[in-house]
């Protein structure tokens, strides 16, 4: 693995940016390949070692434009390549007798993915803090997470769309209960704009879908 990045601060420490560049090359990487279309999928599992390069960068960008706002945002960068990915000659999947051609011997590699990495990612959040006595704060936060459309299996399946998803959080945090001790309560929400997509795609034969939107509490003491 090669990674390179900087760390740099701006306008009196208000702003920062983080850049990273990486490279990572795994030798013997395992791939675990099911049945073709049509084929029951228990029944054929099969495992195929190649060689997989990663190729990467990241930006993020930390501004604090006034005293307890915080802005931020991450951008990142993935390319995947897999090489040398031979079926070997004791391969039944790829044998033809669980339908189509023998492919003993051959390279796949051109027709794999390497499963759930998105070529795009972004994640975006604002904090805002507001002071209150004795060291207690109101906090707010609102957050979206969103990633380019992925493959969710090595071969033969179908790329599931890009999501994005909204979430949010606001409490009372560190009010004091005591000499050593505080409480905190938050409310939060995650998929607030309750999307529904497809994250998980078997070839067709069976799908999963994103959690919808979900809230809750949470009470703390810390004593």
């Amino acid at each position: 693995s090669y990674e390179v990045g900087a760390k740099m601060d701006w306008l009196d420490n208000r702003l920062r940016t983080n850049v990273a560049v990486f490279q990572s090359e795994v030798d013997d990487y395992i791939l675990t390949l099911s049945g073709p279309p049509g084929t029951n999928f228990a029944s054929f599992v099969e495992v195929v070692n190649g060689d997989a390069t990663l190729t990467g960068a990241e930006l993020d960008l930390i501004a604090e434009p006034v005293d307890n706002l915080l802005l931020t945002i991450n951008y990142a960068y993935l390319d995947t390549e897999l090489e040398n990915l031979i079926v070997p000659q004791s391969s039944f999947l790829f044998s033809g007798a669980a339908g189509g051609a023998d492919r003993r011997g051959d390279d796949i590699s051109g027709e794999t993915f390497v499963a759930f990495a998105p070529r795009h990612a972004v994640t975006t959040a604002i904090d805002l803090g507001v002071p209150m006595q004795e060291g207690a704060s109101a906090d707010f936060h609102l957050d979206y997470v969103w990633r380019d459309e992925v493959f969710s299996q090595p071969k033969d399946g179908l790329p599931v769309n890009s999501l994005g998803l909204l979430n949010a959080r606001a409490g009372v945090n560190n009010i004091a209960v005591g000499d050593d001790s505080s409480l905190s309560l938050n409310l939060w929400a995650k998929n607030l704009a309750d999307e529904d997509k497809v994250i998980y795609d078997l070839s067709g034969a069976g799908f999963q879908y994103n959690t919808p939107r979900t809230w809750g509490a949470d009470l703390r003491l810390d004593f």
